[in-house]
C-alpha cells in the first residue's frame, strides 16, 4: 500500500514507519514524500495539507492485516480522513483514537475489530462519518457536543 508522508514531519514519518512494521501483507509498501498541490489540497483525497502534515491515510482493500495499537494516534494531528475498510485489521479501537482532534471521516468497517466502541469516539468533534459496519463491535456511543 502506498503511505504518503511529508519530510516536513519526521514525527509522523517515523509514526508511520513504525505502524507499518506491526502490519502484515505489508510487502508492495511505498514510501513518498507529500506533493503539495494546490488543487488537491482541500480534496479529503489528498495525502497531506499545504504545510505537508499528513491529513489523509486512505487503504481501503488492500489486503493488509494487523491492528491499531502501534499506531500513534497523538502524532498526527492533522489527520481528517482514516479509511482501513476491507481489510484484516483486528482487535479493539484504541480509546486514543480522541487524539485525533481534526477527524472528520472514520471508515473502519469491513474488518474484524471486536470490543465495545470507545466512549472516546464522542469526543470528536469534528467527526462528520464514522464507518463501523460489518465488524464484531458492541456497545453505543455518544457525541459530545461541549462548548467551552
Amino acid at each position: 500500500f502506498l503511505i504518503t508522508i511529508s519530510s516536513e514531519s519526521n514525527e509522523e514519518a517515523d509514526a508511520l514507519l513504525k505502524w507499518k512494521a506491526s502490519l502484515k501483507n505489508h510487502n508492495r509498501s511505498l514510501l513518498s514524500s507529500c506533493i503539495n498541490d494546490a488543487t488537491n489540497v482541500s480534496s479529503k483525497t489528498s495525502p497531506c495539507n499545504d504545510a505537508g502534515r499528513v491529513i489523509n491515510i486512505s487503504l481501503p482493500n488492500r489486503g493488509v492485516n494487523g491492528t491499531l495499537h502501534d499506531f500513534s494516534f497523538s502524532s498526527f494531528p492533522h489527520l481528517a480522513y482514516l479509511d482501513l475498510t476491507w481489510n484484516g485489521f483486528f482487535g479493539t479501537i484504541p480509546p486514543q483514537i480522541s487524539n485525533l482532534s481534526n477527524l472528520r471521516y472514520i471508515y473502519l468497517g469491513s474488518n474484524q475489530f471486536f470490543g465495545n466502541i470507545p466512549a472516546e469516539v464522542g469526543l470528536l468533534s469534528h467527526l462528520e462519518v464514522l464507518h463501523i459496519q460489518l465488524n464484531r463491535l458492541d456497545g453505543s456511543w455518544r457525541m459530545c457536543t461541549c462548548t467551552p
